[in-house]
């Protein structure tokens, strides 16, 4: 059996526990502080967080030892295989109830579930339109993360080249930051559990549906048979901050 070690992210996560509690505190005496202050200093956590484990996987190396390293979301060919074959899914299931589907819309974090999803696509020449609404990242960054991610992951399963125009992010629905809620979430989020018993998160699934929802009011998805695809998050619904 193969020993496992765990980087938790530590210092980013203390980051940003330690940075909601100021925000509390300062509010209390009332000052006033912009959310966008402490994205500066959680990026550089995470980059800090990442050279830790990048650090740990050299020094295992250095011992002969083979180094699997997983990053945050699992995104990397491997884990982004995972979500190719959920696309497969979707096209067997499409065929079963006898319905199809032209446009898939999804949360999007660390790019590792839309690279899957766009390996499919291409794998098998659907022709329909793939949206990662991004839960963090600017949507310049967050597509050339996803093709990257997508060109490697075709690369290992031999399934071809991967065009750049297939990849499409959304940046608009993310609010201050991530994890950081939005009416328009809070919104969707009250819509799918009122109307269809469908309990989204804060995180990434109530942004995308809050996409879903402008999209649809603003007749942009008019005609188009759209998938609303539900990554989980269920469990921080219930968290009271």
């Amino acid at each position: 059996q193969a020993p496992v070690e765990r980087i938790l992210a530590g210092l980013k996560t203390r980051l940003m526990v330690t940075g909601g509690l100021a925000l509390v505190l300062m509010t209390a005496v009332g000052l006033l502080i912009n959310k966008r202050r402490m994205e500066p200093l959680t990026a550089l956590a995470e980059k800090m967080d990442q050279t830790t484990a990048e650090n740990l996987a050299d020094r295992l190396r250095s011992r002969g030892k083979r180094v699997f390293r997983m990053p945050i979301g699992g995104s990397v060919p491997v884990g982004v295989a995972g979500y190719t074959s959920v696309f497969l899914e979707i096209l067997k299931d499409q065929k079963r109830l006898g319905i199809s589907f032209d446009h898939i819309i999804h949360a999007s974090g660390s790019g590792g579930t839309q690279a899957g999803l766009v390996v499919g696509k291409e794998m098998c020449g659907w022709e329909g339109k793939i949206s990662g609404i991004s839960v963090s990242m600017g949507r310049a960054d967050l597509e050339e993360t996803v093709y990257h991610l997508a060109r490697e992951t075709a690369g290992i399963l031999g399934g071809g080249a991967v065009g750049r125009g297939c990849v499409s992010c959304s940046d608009e629905f993310i609010g201050e930051g991530y994890a950081l809620r939005t009416r328009a979430a809070e919104e969707a989020i009250s819509l799918f559990a009122r109307r269809e018993g469908i309990f989204l998160d804060h995180v990434y699934t109530g942004k995308a549906a809050s996409a879903l929802i402008r999209w649809l009011e603003m007749g942009e998805l008019s005609g188009r048979r759209v998938l609303f695809l539900h990554t989980g998050g269920q469990a921080e619904l219930f968290a009271k901050t």
